[in-house]
């Protein structure tokens, strides 16, 4: 049997891979938009149903809201709803909605390994903007809030900011021996406002483009291999993670401990 290389990229016409929300917030092994937008264009037609049953950050929602099809996403990660609600916003963004970085209710994640990723100034800040989080941000913005906050997490973490997996690296470590030394409190709280603002541009790109109102159902959190697809569909398009799945949830423990999941609960996944 003869196999022909083709290369998405030069036959979908798309601005870039991050266009709109594509991208909003760093995921592993993310599905690129061109493979999706030319499933959808060839092989379905408006009103109809495609699903993802490994549907990663929802690059399936984005495109096919963008082009008039319903979708149906489900994946073992629960970020996967937090991430589909923030890139397929079609209410009004506001200009800017502030985190308390001095919030006197604090937040901290019910996992043992927080002090390993964050050292204990940084966790004394960051606990406080994610009680202001957990405990003031109205539930409908929560969307728009997590994804600069998590971002400012990430940085001000163990963590190495260049790859995907969590790892602490000596750079990182370096990193953080350099943060520690400087106006910290101030450096988070700035940041979250350069990262709010570069989020709510492009969501305000992915409304430029007129999505439709089409019907986008999100199932976060399962077991795909488990679950039953309780609707009609007409075309499944997914990349599995095959023998990865477990490391696309390893690579965002430390977002699911600050959103509020347990240790045992992100185990359990």
């Amino acid at each position: 049997m003869s196999t022909v290389e083709v290369k998405f990229r030069d036959i979908v016409s798309l601005p870039s891979t991050s266009y709109a929300t594509h991208n909003l917030y760093p995921y592993p092994a993310t599905f690129i938009p061109h493979v999706v937008r030319f499933v959808i264009e060839k092989y379905t037609s408006p009103g109809d149903t495609l699903f993802d049953p490994f549907a990663g950050s929802g690059t399936l929602a984005i495109e096919a809201s963008l082009l008039g099809r319903n979708a149906v996403l489900w994946d073992l990660n629960p970020m996967l709803d937090l991430l589909v609600k923030a890139s397929t916003w079609k209410g009004e963004v506001p200009d800017f909605i502030p985190i308390d970085f001095d919030y006197d209710r604090m937040f901290t994640p019910l996992w043992s390994n927080i002090t390993y990723w964050h050292p204990k100034e940084f966790l004394q800040v960051l606990g406080r903007a994610w009680g202001y989080y957990h405990y003031e941000v109205p539930q409908e913005y929560k969307p728009l809030v997590a994804i600069p906050l998590l971002k400012v997490t990430k940085k001000y973490s163990y963590a190495d900011d260049e790859i995907y997996k969590l790892y602490k690296s000596k750079k990182a470590a370096d990193k953080v021996d350099a943060l520690l030394k400087t106006d910290f409190r101030h450096g988070m709280e700035k940041m979250y406002k350069v990262e709010y603002e570069k989020m709510r541009e492009k969501i305000l790109e992915y409304q430029s483009l007129k999505p439709k109102d089409v019907k986008i159902t999100v199932k976060a959190g399962v077991d795909s291999l488990t679950q039953k697809l309780d609707e009609e569909v007409d075309v499944l398009l997914t990349s599995p993670p095959y023998l990865q799945a477990q490391e696309y949830i390893r690579s965002t423990k430390l977002e699911l401990a600050w959103l509020g999941y347990t240790e045992r609960q992100i185990r359990e996944l």
